[in-house]
């Protein structure tokens, strides 16, 4: 029983060797290709189409601003051409022009921007300039402390200084430092006081510009006389 099975054994294995060793290469090529070549070997992985990403509203805005400048550029070199073609002394000119004004328009824009840095400037130096100045009691304060210093002459002065900022307080007179005293009385020629208060300048300049040096006495008399102004 085992010879037999044996036997039949060794002749289909040879009859299976020689079915096979019986083909050409280029059988076993095309057999084996037929083979791989149906759908069931197939590995590919079937794409998804997942659609055209839309843009973004930006980007169609860039992309329009992109082609209009396009556009532009390519009329404005056809019309550039045209132009050389015709009168290549005028193309220079208007070449010129064009080069100029981007530097031209910088140069406007940093005016501008000093201009305005400018006049914050000056507003801010005014504002300071009037809360220094524009307080007659300060100045009557100053005075005081000029007078215990023994400074007579620069008491007078800020004491007169104080007199038209007073005037200016009661929207008498217009308050400039760069105004003389008689300019400054003749805005207060109807003043019930009028008289006094000139004598009183009149006096201050005296003091002040005509003599070498005044006394403490001399100096609070006036002191006393511009602060009854001020009480009246």
């Amino acid at each position: 029983m085992k010879l037999k099975f044996f036997i039949i054994l060794f002749l289909f294995l040879n009859f299976t060797l020689i079915n096979v060793y019986t083909q050409s290469r280029e059988e076993i090529i095309d057999n084996f290709n037929t083979i791989i070549s149906q759908e069931k070997y197939s590995y590919e992985v079937e794409k998804v189409n997942k659609g055209v990403k839309e843009e973004s509203g930006f980007m169609k805005v860039l992309n329009q601003i992109l082609a209009f400048l396009g556009k532009v550029l390519k009329i404005t070199g056809k019309f550039l051409s045209l132009l050389w073609k015709t009168s290549p002394v005028f193309f220079i000119l208007i070449m010129i022009v064009l080069l100029l004004l981007p530097g031209l328009f910088i140069y406007w824009v940093a005016r501008q921007i000093n201009i305005s840095f400018d006049k914050k400037n000056k507003h801010l130096e005014n504002t300071g300039s009037e809360e220094l100045h524009f307080d007659y009691i300060k100045e009557v304060k100053i005075a005081k402390r000029l007078i215990s210093e023994k400074r007579y002459k620069e008491s007078v002065s800020v004491l007169i200084n104080a007199l038209w900022l007073f005037y200016y307080h009661k929207k008498v007179l217009k308050y400039d430092k760069s105004r003389t005293n008689r300019e400054y009385l003749k805005f207060l020629l109807n003043l019930n006081n009028y008289e006094s208060l000139k004598q009183l300048v009149f006096k201050a300049e005296k003091a002040v510009y005509c003599k070498e040096s005044i006394n403490e006495s001399e100096c609070e008399e006036i002191f006393w006389s511009v602060s009854e102004i001020f009480t009246q």
